[in-house]
């Protein structure tokens, strides 16, 4: 603002301004204001200079503050004499000289009548102008305000020339002219005065400077030694604590697998083998309570459980094994399980197993995946009645394809979702986050399809 760069600081008005609202600062609201209809008035946009002007006059009228109502007033008084709007201009005019009136500030009411003079003047009213101006110049003389002098005699001798007093004139031209000098000069002292102190400040920077330059030298020398020797110090802290934050993540990690794997296994046994043991031990009670001829049949039937639980036991064991080949171990299991089963219902097995060797399974996966081609091919051998069965496996898109086809009696497909293991199959699938589809017609045979998002093997 003083270095009148209004666009700049405008903005800044405006945020000042918000913020003295928003606290209720009165005083410095109407400040701001003011100020804003200084630079609207000096940019020419007049017509905001006299509202924010004017709403500024209201709130200082409000805290009885005389000073500031004087100096408002009479800067409303200046934006409506740059419009040219003299009627206006003088009545704010009068009202800045009776603020000050009130206060018996000689400097406002000396500023007051210059305003009224410069109205009067582009008004022809040279008598009513020479009358104030004469007061007001008086007073600069007075308070010796150099700069009043220079502008208010300035005014004074042109009023007295249109007059036709060209001796009063003249008069106050030269003391407007002295002042003027008066003025010139210390401008020019001034800026003698910066001049040198600022080469003077160089000089002395410069001394400084060369002074200092080893000592700062070896100050820099210094802190970069320390500066290398902390940041190694936190390197070496951070990399033990890194080290030690992974040995110990690492080991929990390693716990929760053991823990998870416990549980799994226990779940496994208890679902898979429990209930072959429990009819083991059934079984044999009855055998010894039967005759010779049903023990026979009960001691085939015990031969079948132990065999089923044998088979389980190898399962649940290879399906926690960890291993480089879970593909192509996959692939054998799935191979020896169908053709053990179908070779003992002398069914024809097409399979066609390849894709397999080009996927990667983790270990949760591997054992989802054989566990819903085992139920769906137990299924198909049970109750289909079928004479052959086709397993195929293919990759499409990052999507690994198990379709088990049968070629038996079918079912009702909307008897689909009772029995025969189906709702096993579809949690397990849920848990690839893949999905089972199942198609059957009756005496069309039965196609359950698993579709499964599968990483493929880098060639």
């Amino acid at each position: 603002y003083q270095q009148e760069a209004y666009p700049q600081s405008m903005p800044y008005f405006n945020k000042a301004l918000a913020l003295y609202r928003k606290t209720n600062n009165l005083r410095m609201t109407a400040a701001t204001l003011n100020n804003m209809g200084i630079i609207y008035k000096s940019t020419k946009d007049f017509q905001k200079a006299i509202t924010v002007i004017a709403e500024a006059i209201h709130i200082t009228d409000s805290l009885n503050d005389i000073t500031n109502l004087s100096v408002f007033t009479g800067n409303l008084c200046d934006v409506y004499f740059e419009m040219g709007n003299y009627s206006e201009a003088e009545k704010y005019a009068d009202k800045a000289l009776d603020y000050a009136i009130q206060q018996k500030n000689e400097k406002l009411i000396a500023t007051a009548q210059n305003f009224q003079g410069n109205i009067y003047a582009k008004q022809q009213r040279i008598p009513e102008a020479i009358t104030v101006l004469e007061k007001a110049f008086s007073v600069f003389q007075k308070l010796d305000a150099t700069d009043r002098i220079y502008t208010t005699g300035d005014l004074l001798a042109e009023v007295y020339a249109l007059n036709g007093n060209y001796a009063k004139a003249y008069t106050c031209m030269r003391v407007s002219k002295a002042a003027n000098d008066s003025l010139v000069k210390w401008r020019y002292d001034d800026g003698i005065i910066a001049m040198q102190t600022k080469f003077q400040v160089k000089e002395k920077d410069s001394e400084i400077q060369l002074l200092a330059k080893d000592k700062e030298l070896q100050q820099q020398k210094l802190q970069r030694q320390r500066l290398l020797i902390l940041g190694a110090g936190i390197i070496l802290l951070l990399a033990l604590l890194g080290g030690w934050l992974f040995i110990n993540r690492n080991k929990l990690k390693q716990r929760m697998q053991e823990l998870e794997l416990r549980n799994q296994i226990a779940a496994d046994l208890h679902d898979e083998v429990g209930s072959s043991l429990s009819s083991i031990h059934m079984l044999s009670q009855m055998a010894t309570k039967g005759s010779a001829g049903s023990n026979k049949d009960i001691l085939l039937r015990m031969s079948n459980n132990a065999k089923e639980t044998m088979d389980k036991m190898g399962d649940i064991v290879w399906m926690i094994k960890a291993g480089e080949t879970e593909a192509v171990s996959l692939r054998q299991r799935m191979e020896r399980f169908a053709y053990e089963i179908s070779s003992s219902k002398n069914i024809e097995l097409l399979m066609d197993l390849d894709a397999l060797d080009k996927a990667k399974f983790a270990m949760e996966q591997r054992k989802n995946v054989y566990l819903i081609f085992k139920e769906a091919v137990n299924n198909a051998v049970k109750y289909a009645d079928t004479t052959k069965l086709e397993v195929k496996v293919a990759l499409r898109h990052k999507e690994l394809v198990l379709q088990v086809c049968d070629f038996g009696k079918g079912f009702d497909s909307s008897l689909v979702s009772k029995g025969n293991g189906l709702s096993n199959m579809r949690h397990r699938a849920k848990e690839l986050n893949g999905t089972i589809q199942v198609h059957s017609q009756t005496d069309a045979g039965t196609t359950i399809v698993l579709t499964m998002p599968v990483a493929i093997l880098s060639q």
